[in-house]
């Protein structure tokens, strides 16, 4: 069966998946096009059809969006703990 929201076939045919390549060119600004990507899909669902497909797209975003930040408070955290039990400072310190 076709998946249309999660992995459509028009963003699949390569080897890499077209979000992924959006977001290995556009590194820390991918959350951007995330967000915008979730505006477009939520202005335009009432002009649809069937907006319940753009809202599931918008649902897509929002929940990507929401891994990245948890992909960057994840690391963010664990950076603070290295800081804090000196391992951090460590390898630093071994660098030199």
């Amino acid at each position: 069966m076709k998946d249309e929201i999660n992995h459509p076939e028009h963003y699949t045919q390569e080897k890499i998946e077209c979000i992924d390549y959006i977001k290995q060119q556009l590194g820390d600004h991918f959350k951007y096009h995330l967000e915008a990507c979730l505006v477009k899909y939520i202005h335009r669902h009432k002009h649809k059809n069937n907006p319940i497909t753009d809202l599931k797209k918008a649902q897509w975003y929002l929940q990507k969006l929401i891994d990245e930040h948890c992909q960057d408070y994840d690391e963010a955290e664990q950076l603070g703990k290295e800081i804090y039990s000196g391992q951090h400072f460590s390898e630093v310190i071994n660098e030199l």
